[in-house]
């Protein structure tokens, strides 16, 4: 959760600050930290509030339903019926910056689209599974060719791991955490890019109504 908060925070300052730029900048951590402990604090309440709600309606859930396979498809329904407005409304949160009211409205307008968005939700979703594969594909076979040798020298054998095996599992496995943060961009992106899309469409639908209005109300 801690790290799920400071890797949303650090990622939404960026395309932030790419917004308002309309380029990625270096950024200092003195000149950036305000709004950065903010973003945590937003992130880590987004999040929490997602995990708490989740397991305790499936805990309370499965307690009174018990575990058969319609109540584990019911789960599947309602996770997706309620947490893809809820990933709408969290880049309401972060990237708007929103209040708790502001929040609510995006969530409750992201059932208004709710196909747009579950479908931007589903192919960088699908895209991000694809990268985190192909990038923890080589430490799993490290990490196999560790536990089988291991368990041949239980047998008596030799170990047959080189010398630099540790240093290489090292800098696999750090790549490897590199590429799976890079990965939920194919997420992310998007549904920042579609939330700002809505959001235009929706102003400029108010500004017609408003000048519609105006017009009436003159004649």
């Amino acid at each position: 959760l801690l790290a799920g908060s400071i890797y949303l925070g650090h990622l939404f300052l960026l395309i932030r600050k790419y917004h308002e730029l309309q380029f990625f900048p270096i950024l200092s951590l003195k000149e950036t930290w305000p709004e950065l402990k903010g973003l945590w604090g937003r992130s880590f309440s987004w999040l929490l509030v997602f995990w708490v709600i989740s397991f305790g309606s499936f805990a309370i859930f499965h307690y009174t339903a018990g575990w058969t396979w319609w109540s584990f498809l019911f789960d599947l329904i309602i996770l997706l019926v309620f947490s893809i407005p809820y990933l709408f409304s969290g880049v309401a949160c972060l990237f708007d910056q929103t209040n708790l009211k502001g929040t609510w409205k995006a969530y409750l307008q992201a059932f208004h689209t709710w196909g747009g968005t579950a479908a931007v939700t589903l192919v960088g979703g699908l895209v991000a599974l694809i990268i985190l594969f192909i990038s923890w594909l080589p430490s799993c076979i490290l990490l196999a060719a560790e536990v089988f040798s291991y368990q041949n020298m239980l047998a008596g054998d030799p170990i047959d791991l080189p010398s630099g095996f540790a240093i290489l599992k090292f800098f696999v496995l750090f790549f490897t955490v590199v590429l799976s943060g890079i990965a939920m961009w194919a997420l992310v992106f998007p549904l920042v890019f579609h939330y700002a899309s809505v959001k235009f469409r929706t102003e400029e639908k108010e500004n017609m109504i408003k000048e519609n209005s105006l017009d009436d109300y003159t004649e």
